[in-house]
């Protein structure tokens, strides 16, 4: 199942009666007259009691758990330093510029573009 489904299917379950489960589902859906696609994939979640349109759709199509939340922990302490650190202070610094760091990064001249003579 693809996620475009999924989507479809809540779309098509939107006003149903919840709590609900798999069967009250497709009820629903045959009563609004939904596509057999949609019927058929609702048909094929498991019979558990949905709270949420959001797990219909997981049901049918999970994204795996990269494109879920991700888990929140406490912020770091903060480390005590002023932004910039010794170039804070120094009137001298040049104005963002990385100081620790080569002239430019390998993965920059990806980005550069150099002007040829036809711009």
């Amino acid at each position: 199942m693809t996620a475009q489904l999924a989507a479809i299917v809540q779309r098509w379950l939107e006003g149903v009666p919840l709590p609900a489960h798999g069967p009250e589902l497709v009820d629903y859906a045959r009563r609004a007259s939904a596509p057999a696609d949609v019927v058929t994939a609702i048909a094929g979640v498991p019979d558990v009691e949905y709270r949420r349109l959001d797990d219909v759709g997981r049901a049918i199509f999970d994204p795996g758990p990269a494109a879920r939340a991700p888990e929140v922990r406490a912020p770091a302490d903060e480390s005590g330093l002023y932004p910039g650190r010794e170039a804070y202070l120094d009137t001298t610094a040049e104005p963002g510029s990385i100081r620790d760091e080569k002239e430019t990064l390998p993965y920059e001249q990806q980005l550069v573009r150099t002007p040829d003579a036809s711009d």
